[in-house]
């Protein structure tokens, strides 16, 4: 199973929660950085039943009773652990997609390809500028409008192929439009049909076309551009006008569909190149050993008392220095005294 390093976070869920409400700033952290430690542990999502090692990893020196609550302690294959039941289904759904994703891109591998196997792959090299040419002659409905469903979004396309299907892997192992892809006809002509909802020949000259498309784009972005490409709206349009040839026209689109998917890509914030050089570096780096892993909590918790100890003595400079003097004035005594003068 691959490394898991994202997480699903749903804020509404999270803001809502009435035992967020109730935590204060400093526990709202507290309980942020145990779920993050619990996802990054790679053990189902749990972390040991442990108060010493739990301070250490949220920052404080006692976790937060309210802040624990949210970490019951159930039964393991590791013995008892502390584990979040929210997160755990979150860890669970995306080890499904993983290994969903894995093994239909295993399936695709070893599947055997319709005349295209031995077909050079290219990556897609966007253009320097994109052309402002119409996409047809005739009146049409715009070839890139809605596109294809985004994550998290309430439209619906009713074609849409789905990862129970085994054709369109989703979550972290979806394929990249921007890295090539291996030319697999077969699985390109069932989703064509599928979002179409129109046969694909396999004729050797369709066949052809589709691996010049794949030498010249690479297969998954030609793949991302025919679900950019068949929308609602040029479905109905390309049926009203009784186009006989969609995937002739898809070709003849394909430039323009595939300069919307780079734009795209270029003003998305939820891409995050310098992140994805980041998660690179982090793959690539080599194993951390249990003496390395207990030096670094040694050095947390290091910090963590230093920090405290600066807290305590910043609180005693400001008592010091807000101390009222204590006015040089006569006794209880003495005004006794005097007033019964």
């Amino acid at each position: 199973m691959a490394d898991l390093t994202r997480f699903d976070f749903h804020a509404k869920r999270f803001y809502f929660s009435e035992s967020v409400r109730t935590m204060t700033a400093e526990e709202v952290g507290e309980y942020l950085l145990l779920l993050v430690e619990a996802w990054m542990g790679s053990k189902d999502a749990s972390l040991p039943d442990n108060p010493v090692l739990l301070a250490r990893y949220a920052r404080v020196p006692v976790v937060s009773e309210l802040v624990l609550s949210r970490f019951p302690v159930v039964e393991t294959e590791g013995g008892p652990r502390r584990r979040n039941q929210t997160l755990y289904e979150e860890w669970c759904k995306a080890v499904r997609r993983s290994e969903e994703g894995r093994a239909s891109v295993a399936m695709r591998a070893d599947r055997t390809t319709s005349g295209v196997t031995g077909t050079a792959v290219a990556t897609y090299k966007p253009p320097s500028s994109v052309p402002n040419t119409p996409l047809l002659t005739q009146s049409i409905p715009s070839q890139t409008g809605s596109g294809p469903v985004r994550p998290g979004s309430n439209q619906s396309s009713p074609s849409q192929p789905t990862a129970q299907d085994g054709l369109v892997p989703s979550g972290a192992d979806a394929p990249d439009p921007f890295k090539g892809g291996t030319p697999d006809f077969k699985t390109f002509r069932i989703t064509w049909e599928r979002i179409v909802n129109q046969s694909l020949s396999h004729s050797k000259n369709t066949v052809d076309r589709y691996s010049e498309l794949c030498s010249q784009y690479g297969a998954n972005m030609v793949q991302a551009a025919l679900q950019e490409w068949a929308t609602e709206k040029n479905l109905n349009w390309m049926k009203e006008h009784d186009i006989g040839n969609p995937f002739a026209l898809f070709i003849k689109h394909i430039q323009k569909t595939v300069d919307t998917l780079v734009e795209r890509r270029a003003t998305d914030i939820t891409v995050d190149p310098e992140m994805e050089e980041a998660d690179k570096m982090v793959n690539n780096l080599p194993a951390s050993t249990p003496a390395q892993l207990n030096k670094v909590e040694e050095e947390i918790m290091r910090l963590a008392v230093a920090e405290q100890n600066a807290r305590d003595e910043r609180a005693r400079r400001f008592a010091e220095q807000n101390k009222p003097a204590m006015a040089e004035e006569g006794t209880a005594e003495d005004y006794i005294s005097e007033a019964g003068k």
